[in-house]
């Protein structure tokens, strides 16, 4: 079965947000499932954005206004940009915080 371009989006966002969610275990110990769906959206908007800007590019003109393209350009852009922006932000939170560190059972005297 042939992947179209929302398939692979679903798939992408999927194991973005399986990759944010273990790097949030790691470091945190703990998951907030606001930040995990959050990060799915995210990814999920940027192929939405890539597809805007395709439609923008090879779209027939003859179909819409004369500004369509332009205004599919621009929303694919800013979605792409907001979604990133998000992405990252909650990637460097994440970061932040650091690591716990495991106690050794032996103990030097």
């Amino acid at each position: 079965m042939p992947l179209d371009s929302t398939a692979i989006g679903i798939s992408l966002s999927i194991v973005g947000c399986v990759l944010f969610a273990a790097l949030e275990f790691y470091k945190r110990k703990e998951f907030e499932i606001s930040h995990i769906v959050l990060v799915f959206l995210a990814i999920f908007a940027i192929s939405g954005g890539v597809e805007m800007i395709h439609a923008a590019l090879v779209g027939d003109s003859k179909n819409l206004p004369s500004s369509w393209r332009e205004y599919l350009g621009v929303a694919g852009m800013a979605g792409i940009g907001l979604s990133l922006n998000y992405v990252i932000s909650a990637v460097k939170k994440v970061m932040a915080i650091p690591t716990p560190i495991k106690k050794s059972k032996e103990v030097r005297e």
